[in-house]
Order: C-alpha cells, then structure tokens, then sequence
C-alpha cells in the first residue's frame, strides 16, 4: 500500500485534486437527492430561491470595483479563529501533512443551508501556495462583510468570499504578508479560462505553454488569484502554463452542466460563439498556471 512517502510533492497534489473531486461530485450528488423532483433532482421552488437569491446578491454587488492595490491594515485584521457573518468556517488540518488546510464555508441562506470548500497547501521550502481545489456552489454568499473597509463603501460592498477563504487559511498556515514567491493552480478546470487561453494561443500562433504572461493574466483564473495575492502583500511579476493535453470541450461543458455550474456553461457557450468556434472544438485542457510573485513594496526587475 502506498503512504505519503512514497509520493513526490507533484504526485501527492495531483492525488489531492482528484480527492477534491470526488468530495464535489458526492456534494453535487447530494443536493440532487434532496428534493422529490423528477430524477431526484433539487425541489423547483429551491431551485428558483437559489437562482432569485443569486441575482439579487449580484444586484446589491454589481457597483463593486476590482481593488487593485493592497488595502492596509486588511491581512492583519482577520483573526483565523474568528468566524465571519453570517458564514460557519470549519478548518481541517490533517496531522500527517499539516501544510494542507481544507476549509468547509457553510451558510444559511433562505433557499436552505449551502455548503462550499477550499483546499490550499503551503510550502514552505519554496514560499509556495498551492491551489488544490475550490468549490462554491450556488447560493452561498459572494462577498463577506468584514469590518476594514476596502474603499469608502466597504461596507456595502464586502470582501469577495474565495478572497476572504484564502486570507483566512493563509493566517492559519502562518503566511506572512508578502512572503510568497509563488502561487501554483492545479488542473485549471474553469471554462472560461480553458477557451480564453487557446483562443489567445491560437491569435499568437504559439502552443499554449508558450503564452506570453500578458495573455495568462488576463484569464480568469488568473483575476481571480489576483485580488488575494495583492490583499496578502504581493504583486504578480510572472506567470507560465505547464503541462496540457487536447481534448473536447463539449465534455466539459456537459459534466458541468449537470452540476452547479449552469452559469458558467452558459457564459463559456456565449465565449464559444462570439469567436465562432464549435461545442465539440478540441482545445488543450487539463494544464496548471504558475504565477512568480514579489512583495508588493519591491522593485520589479
């Protein structure tokens, strides 16, 4: 039987990511089996409260800017142990490998209780945050309203909840403002990201691992990234695609579809359309992106 030992680091992370997976799918197949509907799928009128509950947040949210520069006093604030309204974090630590935190965001919204999860890994030997895995279903909170104020309407606005989640492990792991020199995504599974990155692979005329950073940046998975990375004390100065194999995107988009990712299936398809590529085009998929961090107070070379 093999033990963590017998692993190395890269192959501990993939085995971690297709654990996350499974935790997914078997949440996904919960929320499923709740209702009386046909299939076993979710009540309709949960349904509807979670799609009515979804837009309104994203109307009471919609006038909120991406902050683009470290807000002070904001890392420092959080206290790990506390937990945020109107959210129950549960932070699990394994004993055998202690640089791994998985933490389970659960909320009460009136559709009923959602449950989401992220899972980090810090390394310290290479200053490195690995993302292993997230998952927010639908429903759960965007944003948490802590009490530093992002900009002068803060309180309105909030602190994005992935962006929260993640200062909250950080200080839980120990990570110092500023101490990372990396931030590695496992197995980009977002659409938009996936087509982004072929479609500007394709306009360079270059393999994807060969994007300039410009291009990287500018996908969705690395915005997301972004606003933790500067809200911890960091600036991007680099960023690469590793790995990757062709594939069929309409695989993607119909194991998604039947999950909670109805939105983000039809904002791919809308992408798809709009530069004239099929459902069923082979992109390269199943790639990692690496991004080479500073603290932001440093001199970029």
């Amino acid at each position: 039987m093999l033990s963590r030992s017998d692993l190395a680091p890269h192959e501990l992370e993939r085995f971690q990511h297709a654990y996350e997976n499974l935790l997914k799918w078997a949440d996904q197949y919960r929320v499923r089996m709740q209702g009386p509907g046909p299939d076993g799928a979710p009540p309709p009128e949960r349904e509807r409260a979670l799609q009515e509950e979804g837009r309104e947040r994203e109307r009471q949210t919609s006038g909120a800017r991406r902050v683009d520069t470290m807000t002070a006093g904001l890392y420092d604030s959080i206290d790990p142990d506390q937990q945020p309204p109107g959210l129950y974090l549960e932070h699990i630590i394994d004993p055998d490998d202690p640089l791994v935190i998985r933490t389970f965001i659960n909320a009460h919204t009136d559709a009923g209780p959602v449950r989401g999860r992220m899972v980090r890994r810090w390394d310290p030997e290479r200053k490195q945050l690995v993302m292993i895995a997230a998952y927010l279903p639908a429903g759960i909170p965007t944003r948490v309203f802590h009490n530093v104020a992002l900009d002068p309407n803060a309180p309105e606005k909030g602190v994005p909840l992935a962006t929260f989640v993640q200062m909250v492990q950080m200080r839980k792991l120990g990570v110092d403002a500023g101490r990372l020199q990396r931030v590695h995504m496992n197995n980009i599974e977002n659409l938009q990201t996936i087509i982004q990155l072929n479609i500007a692979a394709r306009e360079q005329k270059v393999p994807l691992q060969q994007l300039d950073v410009s291009a990287i940046l500018a996908s969705h998975s690395a915005r997301y990234v972004a606003t933790p990375m500067i809200q911890t004390g960091h600036k991007i100065v680099g960023a690469r695609i590793i790995g990757g194999a062709r594939g069929t995107l309409s695989d993607i988009l119909d194991a998604q579809e039947s999950g909670d990712y109805k939105r983000q299936v039809e904002a791919a398809r809308r992408l798809l359309a709009d530069h004239g590529l099929p459902e069923d085009v082979e992109l390269v998929m199943n790639f990692e992106i690496e991004l080479d961090l500073a603290p932001v107070d440093s001199e970029t070379p």
